[in-house]
């Protein structure tokens, strides 16, 4: 993960976050997604529950993936983002994407929506600070 400077393109750099940080939720990578916490953040699943905190997040992270069923390496979940968008302000990006994701071994399919909001400051590491999504459907 990378510092925002003040000469990248925004978009281009969230793009990035992003992939980083799908990589690692679907790596498994409990440990690695620490990084991209605030530590006072909260995830909101639109409708039903929040989960306040790193601690609390990754928890809600791994029943998410026990949903899908065992394991959710890239080789057992297959995951498409769709009309990706980026906004931002000198200290927010806020990335908004739909998302698909199919677990092999359940045969389960989940889509939905991401809202993220990055706290992203030049010069600094990019931290989540609301992270809310959306399971519209399940089949």
């Amino acid at each position: 993960m990378e510092v925002r400077t003040e000469s990248c393109n925004v978009e281009d750099y969230a793009a990035k976050l992003f992939k980083v940080y799908s990589d690692t939720v679907f790596a498994d990578d409990y440990d690695g997604l620490l990084k991209f916490y605030d530590d006072s953040a909260v995830l909101i699943e639109k409708g039903k529950e929040s989960f306040y905190g790193v601690d609390s997040i990754i928890s809600a992270i791994k029943a998410y993936h026990a949903g899908l069923g065992p394991g959710t390496t890239k080789t057992k979940v297959s995951s498409q983002n769709s009309e990706f968008k980026v906004e931002h302000t000198d200290n927010v990006i806020t990335i908004r994407c739909k998302y698909r994701v199919q677990s092999v071994l359940s045969h389960e399919t989940w889509e939905g929506e991401y809202i993220q909001y990055w706290r992203s400051e030049i010069g600094k590491l990019p931290k989540i600070i609301r992270d809310e999504f959306s399971i519209d459907k399940r089949y």
